[in-house]
């Protein structure tokens, strides 16, 4: 039995060295015209990136939309409407909360939906 546990935490041990370094993959093409076409930038908040997406609407009227993701979501969730809120908006604006999506994620930061 001990030589079972000692085989089972060395697998486990081999596999997080493995993992844990391994590299993330690359990001996709669609995720990456997100973040770097269409408006996609970037302000400081309290030292952290907060990624955001201003898009000018092609509508005539100068409406504004301020976009809200969910919780724990991004900005993109809004990729497949953002055509149609172009026509009716003359201003989109989006971005990602702060540990969500492209902006940053701080590491010892608590979140809440409250």
């Amino acid at each position: 039995m001990n030589t079972l546990v000692s085989i089972v935490i060395a697998a486990f041990a081999a596999a997080f060295a493995i993992f844990h370094t391994y590299p993330a993959p690359p990001k996709s093409p669609l995720l990456y015209q997100w973040e770097k076409e269409d408006g996609g930038s970037y302000f400081k908040f309290q030292d952290y990136d907060i990624f955001f997406k201003d898009v000018k609407g092609t509508a005539e009227n100068k409406d504004i939309l301020l976009c809200l993701h969910g919780f724990p979501t991004s900005s993109f969730d809004y990729y497949l409407v953002l055509p149609s809120l172009r026509k009716i908006f003359g201003r989109i604006v989006l971005f990602d909360f702060l540990g969500l999506g492209y902006s940053d994620k701080p590491r010892f930061h608590t979140y809440s939906i409250f």
